[in-house]
């Protein structure tokens, strides 16, 4: 275990959890010795609030009463929960009750554990694991007891009443852009949270949820008004209010992951029954190889296949999609996100096909998306394959397998997608191409002409490789650039040009070289070429810039091939 000092923050942090053991010794003045036989001492320090006003708010938290399946009894057992890091991954340590039997008696105990031992297992077994990191409840308690009542001495609490008087007589200033951003993030975050909780809630609770989620939601229009309004003295054009509004979009406008569902009462379908709090129980398993090696896993006991046939409606949002997933025919925006799996499968089949409306999902595994009238936009930066390790010749290794397909094809709309890395196929792309695929390789093959518009296909290191196919006019003009790659194609200097160029970046402030191929540029045309020069990081921050088609792998490969007639 790793035992730090307690911050302000964390102390904070322990004083809102108002309703657990330590802060109502802290809140009172009594302390508590946590032994088999408790010792208590009334009045062992003085208290933060009087007993009488400490007992008359827990009698108004007792009265208020609570609905839905998710409690907070853990909290109130072990109010230390996230807050110790575990010393050997720095994962946070839960709370857990144990119990055994020895001798013909129990034993009962509580204990500290690390989150990742209790999410993955054990390192021996699972590559993702942590080893058996564990603290006894007791102990622990009493030193962060112990650590508190230092803390809170006469001093500090004087010194924590002048910060508070300070920041109440200081004056209120006209935000700036980053006290916005600041004050936005969390609003978008607490926007996220009630979204989560109000898809979650039983129907006594959508009442409660709701009305809040329109405060919020007005409280971020009003800010986004303020915004865009021009200032005293300040001559409002269409220009600016443009440039404004871009720059909300690209700073501020965040945190509303499920807005079709925001503020509306909303059905949801849950099967019960198939976690471990609901009784369900995991099956392990061990194969061994005779040459050495072999694979350790587990499978949940129950399992349930659903088939749902959708009626008309707003928006459908699937949860979880770990297990496999086959949507066709829907009309209607579809969202997607992993948040709230309680398993997955790594060989299963996730696709959609014939969809009309937009998709949007997050993390989900997927295998095709084809046949879709409207926009899709991908957001996949967690590894999608099974990684693993094993041992040989006394060397242990973590390996990853090669990355998951996916094939998108016959997509009216737009394609928006990032990718830590995907073995990505694309085809039938009618709107914008906006992909990043950091480590995985990218096809796109071009069946129509680009519409006018500033498209691009980035990586890290992976491939970037278009066709187009036919006789097919692209329309736009290509730049394909690498910095320590290769760039290919098969169309001669009358059509591509090359350039080597040297440039400072604006994300590091370090100079880059990248290597071109571009459209060839008319004769004398300066000012077009010196534009070329910091192309590479607008293309990589994806800044406004001229239209056409941008490909640039930065360590890897990068092709741009036009089909042949023989």
């Amino acid at each position: 275990m790793k035992v730090i000092d307690l911050t302000v923050s964390d102390l904070a942090r322990l004083l809102q959890r108002s309703r657990s053991s330590i802060t109502s010794m802290i809140l009172t003045g009594m302390l508590q010795a946590c032994e088999a036989e408790q010792i208590r001492v009334e009045n062992a320090f003085p208290g933060l609030i009087d007993r009488k006003t400490f007992e008359a708010v827990q009698q108004r938290l007792r009265s208020v009463k609570r609905t839905g399946r998710y409690r907070n009894k853990d909290r109130q057992r072990y109010p230390l929960s996230g807050l110790v890091y575990c010393g050997c991954c720095d994962g946070k340590m839960h709370g857990q009750h144990t119990s055994r039997r020895k001798n013909g008696k129990i034993y009962e105990w509580n204990k500290y554990k690390c989150g990742t031992n209790l999410k993955h297992g054990h390192k021996d077994k699972y590559a993702d694991g942590c080893y058996h990191c564990q603290v006894d409840d007791g102990q622990l308690t009493r030193f962060v007891a112990d650590s508190l009542q230092r803390q809170l001495t006469p001093a500090n609490l004087k010194r924590l009443e002048e910060a508070l008087t300070r920041k109440a007589s200081k004056p209120q200033r006209t935000p700036d852009v980053s006290s916005l951003k600041r004050k936005l993030s969390k609003l978008g975050t607490d926007i996220d949270k009630a979204a989560d909780r109000l898809l979650r809630a039983d129907d006594d609770l959508m009442d409660i949820l709701s009305p809040r989620l329109r405060e919020m939601r007005e409280e971020m229009a009003a800010w986004r008004d303020g915004f865009l309004a021009a200032k005293e003295g300040e001559e409002q054009t269409a220009e600016k209010l443009r440039q404004k509004e871009k720059t909300w979009q690209r700073y501020f406008a965040q945190g509303e992951r499920f807005p079709p569902f925001l503020g509306r009462m909303t059905d949801v379908l849950h099967v019960e029954g198939l976690t471990g709090p609901e009784g369900n129980q995991h099956i392990s398993y061990e194969m061994r190889r005779p040459e050495g090696g072999g694979q350790f896993g587990s499978r949940w006991r129950r399992n349930a296949d659903v088939t749902l046939f959708v009626p008309k409606c707003t928006a459908v949002l699937l949860r979880g999609c770990q297990m496999g997933i086959d949507v066709s025919g829907l009309e209607t925006q579809l969202m997607l996100t992993a948040i709230g799996s309680q398993n997955r499968d790594y060989n299963g089949q996730f696709a959609i096909r014939n969809h009309i409306g937009d998709i949007t999902y997050s993390n989900v595994p997927m295998d095709v998306i084809e046949h879709v009238v409207g926009n899709v936009n991908i957001t996949a930066t967690t590894e999608m394959s099974n990684t693993g390790g094993h041992h040989s010749s006394g060397n242990w290794t973590l390996y990853t397998p090669a990355p998951r397909r996916l094939t998108l094809s016959d997509i009216s709309g737009t394609l928006t997608a990032r990718f830590t890395r995907s073995d990505l196929h694309v085809n039938g792309v009618a709107g914008v191409l906006n992909i990043r695929n950091d480590f995985g390789d990218s096809h796109c093959s071009i069946r129509t002409p680009l519409i006018a518009a500033s498209h691009r296909i980035v990586s890290q290191s992976g491939l970037v490789n278009v066709k187009v196919e036919g006789n097919t006019k692209l329309n736009q003009p290509v730049f394909a650039a690498t910095s320590c790659g290769t760039a290919a194609t098969n169309l001669g200097r009358d059509e591509l040009d090359d350039l080597n160029v040297t440039f400072t970046s604006g994300r590091d402030r370090l100079r880059h070289q990248w290597r071109v191929l571009h459209t060839k540029l008319p004769q004398g045309d300066f000012s077009a070429r010196i534009a070329l020069h910091q192309r590479p990081d607008d293309i990589l921050e994806n800044r406004e810039r001229t239209h056409g088609l941008d490909l640039l792998s930065v360590a890897g490969r990068v092709e741009y091939l036009a089909e042949r007639a023989d």
